[in-house]
């Protein structure tokens, strides 16, 4: 291995996240996949944004953390929806890790429900 892990699956992480439009823009992250090869570690990253975060009407592909402690332990300050559709492949040089999700059961299963929402048409 040429990399260090430095995310997990569920890693909270601030980058410099692409935009359709060509540019860049300072936001929080979700792990929601890594691949090693030869070459390293490659992080699949979900968009986070502070915007519009609604906890019982967000899309059925958007994970939401809002409420503390899970804020807390994800080292985010305002409740963040994350667009697992909205993905884009990272190497561990280009974020910081801030967190984690909690890893309780309604947590997990929240994750789940939208990881099977985005990944189906």
């Amino acid at each position: 291995m040429t990399d260090n892990f430095l995310a997990d699956i569920g890693s909270v992480v601030f980058c410099q996240f692409p935009t359709e439009e060509g540019g860049k823009l300072a936001h929080y992250a979700l792990v929601v996949a890594f691949e090693e090869d030869l070459h390293g570690v490659t992080y699949t990253l979900a968009y986070g944004s502070s915007r519009k975060v609604s906890i019982d009407g967000h899309l059925p592909h958007e994970f939401v953390l809002a409420h503390d402690p899970e804020l807390r332990i994800a080292g985010l300050s305002r409740p963040t929806r994350f667009d697992l559709r909205k993905t884009r492949r990272f190497l561990a040089r280009d974020f910081v890790v801030v967190g984690n999700i909690p890893m309780l059961s309604e947590v997990i299963h929240r994750l789940r429900l939208a990881a099977l929402a985005a990944a189906s048409p």
